[in-house]
Order: C-alpha cells, then structure tokens, then sequence
C-alpha cells in the first residue's frame, strides 16, 4: 500500500458516497497529478454509468490505476499487481535479447 503524504488525510472507513469517499477521491487525484503521467478527474469516476462516451472514462480511469501500481512497483512496493509483474517480465526479456543482439554484433565486427 502507498502511504500518503503526511500532510493528507484520508478516510479509511468512509462509507460510498458519503463526504469522506469523495475527500479521498479528491486527494487521490490530487496525488496522482505529482506522481503519475496519466490522470483522471472525478467526473470520469463520478458519471462512470453515463452511457456517453462511458468505454472513454472507463479506459481512463483502468490506465490511471494501472500506472499507480507501475509507480508503486518502482518504489518497491508488494505485490504489484499480475498486469504490472507481465510488464515487467516483458520488459526484460526485451532488454535480455536487445543486448545478445548487440554483443552478437560486436562479436561480428
């Protein structure tokens, strides 16, 4: 789990759609627009059901989640999330075989 900044507080037994819920929405944006490339605004969770353009927000909010535990997961934080941990294994067989090809090709030379 992310631990907030000191200076937020968040409400960890808010109840849905109570004051508190929507607090801890704001701060969590708020967090995310330091700390992440991708963001959401509350209106993208908030209207959610609204059939217009409903796949767009739902996308926007899926990628923004899935970027916190991309951020959680360089911090050193565990378990990150199945999706994140694929990733990760993608991205270094990518950098295992990108660097056989070039000492193959500096062998060559």
């Amino acid at each position: 789990m992310i631990e907030p900044e000191s200076s937020r507080k968040y409400f960890q037994s808010a109840r849905s759609a109570s004051f508190h819920a929507r607090d801890n929405v704001a701060q969590f944006i708020e967090w995310m627009r330091g700390n992440c490339e991708l963001q959401f605004e509350s209106q993208d969770v908030a209207l959610g059901s609204d059939p217009t353009n409903f796949h767009m927000r739902e996308k926007i909010v899926a990628f923004a989640l899935l970027d916190v535990g991309r951020y959680a997961a360089s911090k050193g934080f565990r378990p990150i999330p199945q999706l994140i941990q694929f990733e990760l294994e993608i991205d270094g067989k990518e950098t295992a075989e990108e660097k056989k090809k070039r000492e193959e090709e500096e062998e060559e030379k």
